[in-house]
């Protein structure tokens, strides 16, 4: 406010976590993110937030899917848990 800017909203995103309830990190050893197709990534990363995936994904281009997934976006949606395995939500 002191820099005259309205106050952020913020909200609570569950974490992923592996079969031992361990958060994923490479502290963890979980897998990489292909930074080569992050499409698929993208999307489960939506899905893991309850948010509703287009049948047909905009495939044209990420920026397209982010602007999507943007003007669509229901905070609502999101579980309410502290953390949610990955496996559950593919």
């Amino acid at each position: 406010q002191c820099l005259g800017y309205s106050t952020p909203r913020y909200a609570h995103l569950p974490v992923a976590v592996n079969e031992e309830n361990q958060k994923l990190s490479k502290q963890h050893f979980a897998a990489p993110l292909d930074h080569k197709t992050p499409l698929p990534s993208l999307l489960r990363a939506l899905r893991f937030l309850g948010q509703v995936v287009p049948q047909e994904p905009l495939q044209s281009d990420i920026a397209n899917v982010l602007q999507w997934a943007i003007d669509r976006w229901d905070i609502q949606a999101v579980p309410k848990l502290a953390n949610i395995r990955l496996e559950s939500v593919d």
